[in-house]
């Protein structure tokens, strides 16, 4: 888990990380970046696999930060957070 520093460092927040899963379906991010190193998926695969990033989509733009950065717990981003972190607002429902 990251640590103030390094959230901030990332993110630009130094402040707790609340957001660590996907709400329509419990997952953990930790839990999917389990079952998506286990089993070698993709965003595509692991949405395939779990449901998570394709019910209200909320989820999709961590699970993407996910991929990118390895970590499992978020700040809130904002849609701007999105576009520096992502390069989009992180507006793609699904992957």
């Amino acid at each position: 888990m990251l640590n103030v520093d390094q959230s901030r460092a990332i993110f630009g927040y130094g402040v707790p990380l609340p957001v660590d899963r996907c709400v329509c379906h419990n997952r953990t991010f930790a839990e999917l970046q389990h079952i998506a190193k286990a089993e070698n998926l993709d965003h595509a695969a692991l949405s395939a696999r779990t449901g998570c990033s394709a019910k209200c989509g909320t989820c999709g733009p961590y699970i993407r930060l996910m991929y990118k950065c390895g970590a499992t717990r978020f700040p809130v981003l904002s849609q701007a957070d999105f576009v520096r972190l992502l390069g989009d607002g992180g507006e793609r429902r699904g992957v």
